[in-house]
């Protein structure tokens, strides 16, 4: 995801670990034996579905400019609004406690890409349009991957 931004451009991802990623971009009935292909080492083609659904995803994730863990006080929401609009709120319940966004919890926080700041969230950012429409693509990825 962060070959979506420019890495001189001040802003903050919150990108979903890779197997969360995975579990959506991976055919569903062939995870078990595509253990080999990750969201890593796959090349998506700009006209594939599954390009469709990241650049979706970023825009959800994605905020231009940057955020940084230690802004967010603690017991205190802040709200901040993604390139596409999508409310994201973050809250840090004690001072080493883990930061927050819309439920979901930063499992690493505050790295650095250039002037990008990234945060790694435990699930994928997302409103729930986007959650049901994605559901029937998982299906029709499966000739994204050349897979049978």
């Amino acid at each position: 995801m962060l070959s979506f931004v420019r890495s001189d451009l001040p802003f903050t991802l919150f990108i979903p670990r890779p197997s969360v990623l995975e579990s959506i971009l991976l055919p569903t009935n062939n995870r078990h034996n595509a253990s080999h292909i990750t969201s890593q080492n796959v090349f998506i083609s700009p006209k594939s579905n599954a390009y469709a659904v990241i650049s979706r995803i970023f825009g959800f994730s994605a905020v231009p400019f940057r955020i940084f863990s230690g802004m967010v006080a603690v017991d205190s929401e802040m709200i901040y609004e993604s390139v596409s609009g999508f409310r994201l709120n973050l809250i840090k319940a004690t001072p080493k406690g883990t930061l927050t966004v819309n439920n979901l919890d930063c499992i690493t926080v505050d790295i650095m890409k250039g002037s990008v700041v990234v945060h790694i969230v435990d699930g994928i950012l997302m409103d729930a349009d986007f959650e049901q429409s994605i559901m029937p693509l998982q299906d029709d990825m499966e000739d994204d991957y050349g897979m049978p």
